[in-house]
């Protein structure tokens, strides 16, 4: 769809503006009113200018990605201002709404204004400053900035997601992968971003349908000849670039979710720190891709699923992957 940039009054007469992906003006418009926002302009922009302006008006964001009616605004609007100006501390008035909103999304988002006043307060005494004058606000064009922190590498983060299998970082990753291939950070932007990296990398992708990035959805379909090419792509003399992704793979008896697997007493002269693999478990379905040495010294990739069996699919699995271990396949 395509993207508008906007302008439009709340409430409070606070100017708000913004990037909405929509299937045209009246759609944004229509976004607008429903969260209380009267807009003022409305104009086609493109996608680059769109992911450039993510970081525009955080207030708005949240109000928009939770379920929030312009009700739920324009009711906090009219409490917050009644109790700033009777004498209120904004925090004692913020902590006092979240505990009676009715609205548990709305909770949330005053949750998200206490979280962030804290935290420049906690700034503003490290420097010297005046805590109760910190106020959330857009910095002006050219603001000095007074810090940055970066998050740790990728690798360390696929890593610790492998590890231990952490839906929520695969499901930020994927939208880093969206936003570094211009498409929109959101679950439809980051499945197909997803898609389209592993069509790059030959990977066979016929038949695979994702609806998130975490695999939790009862939608999602992948077929084990997906998974299988994922894995050779890293294994394979092709692509030397993704020969550090099977390190990311947790090992047999050893790490992750694997920690405690394969470590049975007919295990012992078994697959157990010669395989690595990633787990995958829902109700009633799991699933095994990863690459094992055998015992001629070959290595093989390999990707199993089970659907509807339960436990014993995981153990059928792990019997499988032994065996593959075992038997110095040709």
């Amino acid at each position: 769809m395509p993207f508008f940039a906007y302008k439009g009054r709340n409430a409070r007469g606070e100017l708000m503006q913004g990037v909405l992906e929509a299937a045209d003006s009246g759609a944004v418009a229509d976004q607008l009113f429903g969260t209380g926002v009267t807009p003022l302009e409305i104009t086609a922009t493109t996608r680059k200018a769109a992911a450039a302006g993510e970081g525009d008006d955080r207030l708005w964001a949240r109000l928009t990605r939770k379920k929030v009616t312009s009700l739920d605004v324009q009711l906090f609007s009219r409490q917050i201002h009644t109790l700033l100006k009777s004498g209120v501390p904004i925090m004692r008035g913020l902590a006092g709404l979240q505990e009676s909103a009715t609205n548990k999304s709305f909770g949330r988002v005053i949750q998200d204004l206490r979280e962030s006043l804290d935290a420049g307060r906690e700034l503003a005494k490290a420097l010297g400053l005046d805590p109760a004058a910190v106020t959330i606000a857009k910095a002006p064009s050219g603001a000095r900035q007074l810090a940055v922190v970066d998050s740790a590498p990728l690798v360390q983060r696929l890593a610790l997601m492998m590890d231990h299998s952490d839906n929520v970082m695969a499901e930020c990753i994927a939208r880093e992968v969206a936003a570094a291939t211009s498409r929109p950070r959101s679950f439809a932007g980051a499945t197909d971003a997803v898609l389209k990296q592993l069509a790059a990398a030959h990977v066979d992708t016929n038949g695979a349908t994702l609806v998130d990035s975490s695999g939790l959805s009862v939608d999602d379909r992948l077929t084990a000849t997906t998974l299988a090419g994922v894995v050779q792509a890293g294994a394979g003399p092709d692509q030397p670039e993704l020969r550090e992704l099977l390190d990311l793979l947790p090992i047999a008896g050893g790490s992750g979710t694997l920690g405690d697997r394969f470590l049975g007493v007919s295990s012992l002269q078994g697959p157990a720190g010669w395989l690595r693999a990633k787990t995958g478990s829902l109700t009633a379905i799991n699933s095994l891709v990863g690459v094992v040495t055998d015992r001629s010294g070959r290595v093989l990739t390999f990707a199993f699923v089970s659907n509807a069996a339960g436990n014993s699919g995981r153990n059928a699995l792990d019997a499988l992957a032994t065996q593959l271990w075992s038997c110095g396949c040709t």
